[in-house]
């Protein structure tokens, strides 16, 4: 018997300031530490927060908590949408400081006011599970659908998971499939499949099995499992 296919759903932790910024189809620009030290330096509040991130993720330098907050706090305090949400992560996520998932929320806050798509996306994730403040899953769909239009692959992802479900949204596959694809065509592979799913039941588009495996073989080409598993278990 045939089993039924799964579908990626919400992720499961926010993610990381290094992460925030969309890689899916993007090469990270060349990274010289002496130029962007001199810049931070400087005062330069961007270029604090890049660096910082680089301290923080350990890109291209040996991670240090300590040497990425002093650099994100500065670049937070000049009210930079990229040190706020930055210096919120490391809130959200307690590395460097001691966790404070309301301090994270409220500097997260200020960066997604500022329009910054992802902060936008990260507030999103912690109404919606409820980190730093209560489950609202109406007002997640606010924060995704902002993020959304900005362009963020993630934020578009999980904006089509709300429609397909009918959480926080009226249920509306169409619109589903819209926001799956947007993703699925940048090259996010979580979207790729959930647009697979679409395809295979006929959910908001004409049920298209030769599409579904096109869109499954694109995720799992990138190492998706839940795509993985949904090509080997569909009907030739």
């Amino acid at each position: 018997m045939k089993k039924a296919l799964i579908i990626c759903v919400l992720s499961a932790l926010i993610a990381s300031p290094a992460l925030a910024k969309e890689t899916a189809t993007k090469q990270p620009p060349a990274f010289d530490l002496k130029a962007l030290t001199a810049k931070a330096e400087k005062g330069d509040p961007k270029a604090q927060a890049d660096l910082g991130e680089h301290y923080y993720s350990g890109e291209g330098v040996d991670k240090d908590y300590g040497e990425a907050l002093k650099w994100i706090r500065k670049s937070a305090e000049k009210n930079n949408a990229n040190g706020l949400n930055d210096l919120g992560m490391a809130y959200a996520e307690g590395n460097g400081v001691d966790q404070d998932t309301k301090k994270a929320f409220e500097l997260i806050t200020k960066a997604a006011n500022l329009k910054l798509p992802e902060a936008e996306h990260n507030l999103a994730t912690m109404y919606a599970q409820g980190i730093g403040t209560e489950q609202d899953f109406a007002t997640a769909a606010k924060w995704y659908r902002k993020a959304a239009d900005h362009g963020n692959i993630a934020a578009q992802n999980e904006l089509g998971y709300l429609y397909e479900k009918g959480t926080g949204v009226t249920q509306d596959w169409k619109e589903a499939a819209k926001w799956y694809r947007k993703a699925a065509e940048k090259g996010y592979d979580v979207a790729q499949s959930n647009l697979g799913y679409l395809y295979h039941l006929g959910l908001g588009v004409k049920k298209d099995d030769k599409a579904a495996k096109t869109w499954f073989q694109k995720s799992a080409d990138q190492g998706n499992e839940k795509a993985k598993y949904n090509l080997e278990h569909m009907q030739d």
